[in-house]
């Protein structure tokens, strides 16, 4: 009896270790099986993702953390080395060996993720050939090591169905562009998203093959890179764009999404969760001019409208922006600025009222609650109670979430940056062309470490209170009295 039950463990580590050196075909992305489809309208996105290598040369995968897309790589890693496509394939196909080069941005980063995941544990000599690479393609002897980096492979050889042996080399961007020099690749993985130069190379290198095909797997933590935006906003026949969040993937359940947020700041959960860039060092709207430009016409009286304001002080300038919306059509237009240095509010105050701009809705920063020194009040309300000022009873917020009542969305500075330069890369956004001001500001502000450069920001500032308030916007007014309320605050009752 005691032999015989050795016998079955012993079958049974057999069975299991066969299992892990012969794990390829278990790969099931999202979007093959049937319940992938009764989700999310997007939970077929891993699929997808393969299936458009068969006529895009280049791909890029963005999407949040910890949602499976650089596993979703590496598997398409491992059916072009070894040419072992499954039934359900329909992505680019190679029937011969290739040049694969598997790339991240520092060695022991592509040690520890994609040469482990297509390996085995770098860490462990007897863990060779329990990666996704079944052991029966690999030989230990075809293995070049990477000696800076201890147990860092360099390449390695894999086994092709057709007969001969495919070639993975793992790079890092850290080894600068010179390392991404070759004649031709067939295959390029780029794991996050690297510069501009390793990326023109690994392009070049793709299109002296016939075939060849590269793609990106990266979550946007660089913020609006020069490659992101051209994935985003530029793309090209030839390529794929494809994004997916937490809400893509069964996987991640409501209580793990929940613990997985409470440790990232509140500032980097789009990114980490929808994939969604941060801002980083750079222009902030780095869209060309004219494609956001557009002639002054005549305001439609269906047309919503609000002003955003920037409050100024000693050492910067007051600065507005009026804004009229397109409500039905979901286009916002900037109709006219100012910007001045004059400290008096009450010079402010008269292009405020200027003819019918008085009935417009004022929005203004939660910082204007602050007491001013010499009235004693704050600066919003001495606008608004002193001067007749149509100013927005409360200050400017983000819109709330679904979950969220109003007033709740916060004033997150990226979160509104990103809705108005989304804005403009849709031409959601437009500006008259004689507004100077606008544009000459919109040239230099730029952020550095992730942050606005608080210089010559005061128009942009006041745009983007006042987008942040759209929900709020009034068609044209022709009456209004001002009224306040001590409770609730401030609104403006209408005849």
């Amino acid at each position: 009896m005691v032999s015989e039950l050795e016998e079955l463990v012993d079958t049974l580590d057999e069975i299991s270790d066969l299992r892990d050196r012969n794990k390829l075909s278990d790969y099931c992305p999202y979007g093959l099986l049937p319940e992938h489809n009764t989700g999310s309208a997007n939970w077929g996105w891993q699929k997808k993702f393969h299936d458009v290598g068969a006529y895009k040369h280049t791909r890029m995968l963005s999407t949040g953390n910890q949602q499976g897309k650089s596993w979703c790589g590496v598997h398409e890693d491992a059916f072009h080395l070894t040419g072992r496509y499954p039934d359900w394939w329909e992505g680019a196909r190679f029937d011969h060996p290739v040049l694969l080069w598997a790339c991240g941005s520092t060695s022991q980063k592509v040690r520890n993720s994609l040469q482990k995941y297509l390996f085995g544990d770098p860490l462990d000599a007897d863990a060779f050939g329990t990666g996704i690479i079944p052991a029966d393609c690999l030989d230990r002897n075809k293995v070049v090591s990477k000696y800076q980096v201890s147990g860092a492979f360099e390449s390695v050889k894999v086994k092709h169905v057709s007969g001969g042996w495919s070639t993975c080399v793992l790079l890092a961007y850290e080894q600068k562009k010179k390392a991404f020099f070759a004649e031709g690749v067939h295959v390029i993985h780029l794991d996050e998203e690297p510069g501009m130069d390793i990326y023109s190379s690994c392009v070049v290198r793709g299109v002296a093959v016939d075939g060849a095909i590269v793609y990106i797997t990266c979550t946007p933590e660089n913020g609006l890179t020069e490659l992101m935006m051209k994935f985003r906003n530029d793309i090209e026949d030839h390529q794929a764009y494809i994004t997916a969040t937490w809400d893509d993937c069964p996987h991640l359940t409501p209580e793990k999404r929940k613990m997985i947020l409470a440790n990232i700041p509140a500032h980097e959960r789009d990114m980490r969760s929808k994939g969604i860039p941060v801002i980083g060092t750079g222009v902030v709207y780095p869209i060309p001019d004219e494609a956001i430009s557009c002639e002054m016409f005549k305001i439609p009286d269906h047309f919503k409208q609000v002003c955003g304001m920037d409050f100024g002080g000693w050492n910067h300038p007051t600065a507005m922006v009026w804004i009229a919306y397109d409500s039905d059509n979901d286009v916002v237009y900037i109709t006219d600025v100012y910007k001045e240095e004059a400290r008096e509010p009450a010079i402010h105050a008269m292009a405020l009222k200027a003819g019918k701009k008085r009935y417009v809705p004022v929005m203004w920063p939660h910082d204007a609650h602050k007491a001013d020194r010499k009235s004693g009040i704050g600066v919003a309300q001495e606008y608004r109670e002193n001067y007749e000022c149509n100013m927005y009873w409360t200050h400017a917020t983000n819109p709330p979430a679904d979950d969220q009542k109003e007033g709740e969305g916060g004033n997150s500075v990226n979160a509104g940056l990103l809705s108005i330069y989304n804005r403009m890369s849709e031409g959601r956004l437009k500006v008259f062309s004689h507004l100077s001001k606008w544009f000459e500001e919109k040239g230099t502000y730029h952020t550095k470490d992730s942050k606005v450069v608080k210089f010559n920001d005061d128009i942009m500032d006041a745009m983007r209170y006042g987008i942040m308030m759209l929900r709020h916007a009034e068609p044209m007014r022709t009456k209004w009295r001002p009224v306040v309320n001590s409770t609730i605050g401030y609104s403006a009752e209408i005849d």
